[in-house]
């Protein structure tokens, strides 16, 4: 292990204060061939931190430590490079290699040694060059097109680690063109897949199939949910809205084609659960992050053909639209109406994205943004039908038949203090008219329509209870 020719392995010690610069680094050794560990990539939720960590670095052959300001004072580090520094002695070669990226005074232990100085941003191509020699990783090896970018500019988004590539950009104004150019690429993978040859019309309408569809969907959308969460999250700029909105949109006018003038209607709608999984992988990472604008973006920035006229996306996507047992009963119950209800919709989208924001939140967090999410989605929603109609409808969530108090659940969180600046946000981009009367006035008939779908309606899903 450890030959000329072979993966590198390499373990990246860091204070998460210094996650960009880690995540860059990671992505740049990997792609020059070798195998990185970083906390935060690897440590599954639940495993116990010390052993993982301690068992990594036994298996790593080298040791990279960022060092800065924050790093040095550590003890998470300082820990990680005592095992380290123990292990080079035991091995008498250099295991640890610095990788300095403030001006800071080094520790006692590494004075003397040789470090990697990525002080100067403009000089981190060269400095990178050079710790990669010192790994005895030889980048010259590498075809000249895959150093940073493929032959058309965009990130390969073959692996993870190129996604953490593109969260790093997302902080660099000059590299828009560079993410735009990756996302329109997956765009192009995930539209090329999504053919009637692979989802025919006239497939049988069975639970099999459904779930087949689902999971395929799922894999099919899997890289550019991560996109549209990292994008969303972290997204620093204005004209990254735009990026999100037209994958959105791109996405969503491909799966509807012919969605309103098909015979094959059951098929037809379920087409659009791609767009569905992207409309609340990036709404929901907008939540978490604050981002407002965003949500309002990814809901009327956009609009989609629908059988009433163009309409917004937020309109045309929801579950209802994806999966209804209104215009079809017996093809529904073919497929077992009772399992894959609307609401049983809501349950796979809240299955499928809930370990996707790890790097951000808690699971247990994560129940309560996506019941905001959903619970907005419902506000816009009721607000875009009144106007066309003239009635009250949107579509629920999950956030109906949670177990929780009413104090808890959207309905009446929505109302505090913490959610003013939220409010004022939406309006701002003229969501109800952009008038608080016309939210407030939304809001009371939505919430009274939510009660009466679970008083009247419904059975509650099984061991879930609401309080009033």
């Amino acid at each position: 292990m450890g030959s000329e020719g072979e993966f590198k392995s390499v373990f990246i010690s860091y204070s998460h204060v210094d996650k960009d610069f880690a995540r860059q680094l990671a992505a740049d050794l990997a792609k020059a061939g070798c195998r990185v560990w970083r906390d935060e990539g690897e440590i599954d939720i639940g495993e116990r931190l010390m052993p993982k960590i301690r068992a990594a670095l036994d298996e790593m052959e080298s040791v990279v430590v960022v060092l800065s300001k924050t790093s040095v004072n550590s003890e998470w580090v300082k820990v990680e490079l005592d095992i380290a520094m123990n292990k080079e002695l035991k091995k008498r070669s250099v295991v640890v290699l610095p990788a300095v990226i403030e001006d800071i005074e080094l520790p006692s232990f590494l004075e003397g040694k040789l470090y990697a100085d990525f002080k100067d941003p403009q000089t981190y191509e060269a400095t990178l060059s050079k710790l990669l020699r010192a790994l005895k990783v030889q980048r010259s090896n590498l075809p000249e097109t895959t150093k940073d970018f493929n032959a058309e500019g965009t990130i390969r988004q073959d692996d993870r680690d190129s996604l953490l590539k593109i969260e790093y950009n997302l902080n660099d104004p000059n590299r828009i063109h560079l993410i735009r150019n990756s996302v329109n690429e997956e765009i192009r993978k995930v539209r090329s897949e999504l053919t009637d040859d692979n989802f025919p019309l006239k497939a049988a309408y069975n639970k099999q199939e459904l779930a087949r569809r689902m999971a395929a969907y799922e894999e099919i959308t899997s890289t550019l949910v991560k996109m549209l969460i990292a994008g969303c999250h972290d997204g620093k700029l204005p004209d990254y809205n735009r990026i999100w909105v037209k994958t959105l949109q791109d996405v969503a006018e491909h799966c509807a084609k012919g969605h309103f003038n098909s015979d094959e209607k059951i098929w037809n709608d379920f087409r659009l659960y791609p767009a569905l999984l992207l409309l609340y992988a990036g709404g929901i990472a907008s939540i978490i992050a604050g981002k407002w604008g965003t949500l309002a973006e990814l809901f009327v920035g956009g609009n989609l053909r629908s059988e009433e006229g163009t309409v917004p996306i937020v309109y045309a996507v929801h579950a209802w639209n994806v999966i209804n047992i209104d215009y079809s009963e017996f093809v529904m119950k073919e497929i077992e109406a009772e399992e894959y209800h609307t609401r049983r919709l809501n349950i796979k989208v809240f299955q499928f994205l809930s370990s996707k924001y790890d790097n951000y939140i808690s699971s247990h967090e994560f129940e309560s943004f996506f019941d905001m999410f959903e619970y907005i989605l419902g506000l816009v929603h009721a607000d875009l039908y009144q106007k066309k109609s003239g009635q009250i409808w949107a579509p629920t969530g999950l956030f109906v038949r949670r177990r929780h108090e009413y104090s808890q659940s959207p309905l009446f969180r929505f109302e505090e203090n913490e959610y003013e600046s939220a409010r004022e946000e939406l309006l701002r981009r003229k969501l109800w008219s952009g008038s608080i009367q016309r939210f407030q006035d939304i809001k009371l008939k939505y919430d009274d329509f939510v009660k009466k779908i679970r008083k009247d309606n419904y059975i509650l899903l099984p061991n879930w209870e609401w309080s009033d």
